[in-house]
């Protein structure tokens, strides 16, 4: 498989324009060993399961290594995926998958260096009500070093939790498609990693 680039919309073999088919289709063609489907797919979802799999490793380097070897599971287990299912639920975990694989086998602490996706501009002053979540206080430039070292500090599980929310903004049914639980856990663990993240952010803001 070639290193992770910038991709065009490809060109369609049967006289459908790719672009025209939903995320499910492309899988379904990719299970039938169709080419075009997956350049397709690798330019929808490359630069979001990079930056959520940089989010979760710290580096960007290996994240890009372990985005391609996700893309590389996807295009191996596309057979395993329903055509009814959610193909985007189903590639996120993937993506989760193989970076917690990662970190099983290179356990380590995790700086994050910026979050591109999300960083905004300006500011709202100092102030850290408990109801902000991560992405809005990245708002603010001051707080972002603060907002990493936070998010980087937590457990892997909350972190990942907080990140498919707040970060990629999933649904809660999605949420607990990628990490294989129920619903009401979801809710319960993404209330606990806020308030985990909101815990550590004010006792680094404190300092």
């Amino acid at each position: 498989m070639e290193p992770l680039t910038k991709t065009s919309p490809p060109a369609s073999r049967d006289g459908r324009r790719m672009a025209d088919l939903s995320d499910a289709e492309c899988l379904v063609r990719i299970a039938a060993q169709d080419a075009h489907a997956f350049t397709e797919l690798l330019r929808r979802y490359q630069d979001r399961v990079v930056n959520l799999v940089y989010r979760m490793l710290g580096d960007w380097d290996t994240a890009l290594d372990v985005a391609q070897d996700a893309f590389l599971r996807i295009h191996q287990r596309a057979t395993t995926f329903r055509p009814e299912g959610n193909a985007k639920s189903w590639i996120l975990t993937v993506a989760v998958n193989v970076a917690r694989d990662h970190l099983r086998r290179k356990p380590r602490i995790v700086f994050l260096e910026h979050f591109e996706a999300t960083a905004g501009e300006g500011g709202r002053g100092r102030g850290t009500p408990a109801s902000h979540t991560p992405p809005e206080l990245l708002e603010q430039e001051e707080l972002r070093a603060r907002v990493r070292e936070a998010v980087a500090r937590m457990a892997e599980f909350p972190r990942t939790v907080l990140l498919l929310r707040d970060f990629e903004g999933l649904a809660y049914d999605e949420i607990a498609e990628v990490l294989e639980c129920e619903i009401g856990t979801v809710k319960s663990r993404i209330h606990r990693a806020r308030k985990q993240f909101q815990e550590i952010f004010e006792e680094l803001d404190a300092k």
